[in-house]
């Protein structure tokens, strides 16, 4: 038994080390193609992760444009983001919508060392480079 629950602990020890690697400072590129009538842009903003949470911010929040991502890293590199914000131009949102629209969308990642890729889940292609500081 008490084998079992020492390697329990390292199992936990590790995962929580490897989850702890991503800590520290990103940058993030966010890269839309055109889409339907919505011309196509790419942005570049910082993000933090601390722990298992990521957060990036893409211009104050409440200006037009502007984006907060944020979301959950597990210790296999797999992360869970919401993107939130106020759309700009409108040549460049779905349906030409007026600036101030709310955007919300998902993005599914992969981290591992001192990169990581995501793609948007809904609404139109776009894709998601981070970088480690």
């Amino acid at each position: 038994m008490r084998r079992l629950c020492s390697i329990l602990m390292l199992v936990l020890l590790a995962t929580a080390a490897r989850a702890a690697s991503f800590d520290g400072e990103w940058s993030v590129t966010q890269a839309c193609p055109d889409a339907q009538e919505a011309k196509g842009y790419t942005i570049q903003y910082p993000a933090t992760v601390k722990g298992t949470e990521i957060h990036g911010q893409f211009r104050k929040v409440g200006e037009t444009p502007s984006m907060t991502l944020t979301g959950t890293i597990n210790a296999d590199g797999k992360a869970t983001m919401t993107v939130t914000g106020l759309t700009g131009d409108p040549k460049y949102s779905l349906k030409n919508v007026k600036a101030g629209y709310p955007i919300n969308f998902g993005v599914e990642g992969k981290f591992e060392g001192n990169k990581g890729t995501g793609t948007r889940t809904s609404g139109r292609p776009c894709t998601f480079t981070f970088v480690k500081k």
